[in-house]
């Protein structure tokens, strides 16, 4: 397999924003505010067919909106939930980009918090995030970080 030198950059660029961002809320709006969300779902729309940048995206995205609404509002903005569901259905069958995604869309949503974020939740279900999930659950129903973001996930859908 030919991995062209963009994709590369791309993949390690979205995980070293993921792993700056993780557990640092100061990070997260540093990020945001110098434009990462936009330039993560940047990445994810000219890199589709690649797994690793999907993965690693979907992991930074997750990263910069846990617990962080200005961020969230920017995914939404840039097309973030759209690119997280279409990443899901081309790799449907990779069990890191599922995990990734569903706990992307869980930050991105607030899923897990009190404050949920309504437009997100709606771009979600318009960009036909349920079928999504839905689908990575029975495909991936032995894997339990599937599973674990899975659910909060479809709770939030209802």
């Amino acid at each position: 397999m030919i991995i062209d030198e963009g994709e590369r950059v791309q993949q390690w660029a979205c995980a070293a924003l993921g792993a700056m961002t993780r557990g640092n809320a100061q990070e997260r709006t540093r990020a945001g505010n110098a434009g990462a969300v936009e330039a993560v779902v940047a990445a994810m729309t000219a890199h589709r067919q690649s797994e690793q940048v999907q993965r690693w995206a979907c992991d930074a995205l997750g990263h910069m909106t846990v617990c962080n609404v200005e961020n969230q509002i920017r995914v939404g903005d840039a097309g973030g939930m759209d690119a997280v569901v279409s990443g899901m259905n081309v790799h449907s069958q990779s069990g890191q980009v599922q995990v990734m995604a569903c706990a992307a869309l869980c930050a991105a949503l607030g899923a897990l918090v009190q404050d949920k974020n309504a437009e997100n939740r709606t771009l979600a279900i318009r960009a036909e995030a349920v079928a999504a999930v839905e689908r990575a659950v029975t495909t991936h129903s032995a894997n339990a970080q599937v599973q674990r973001f899975a659910t909060p996930l479809m709770a939030s859908f209802d």
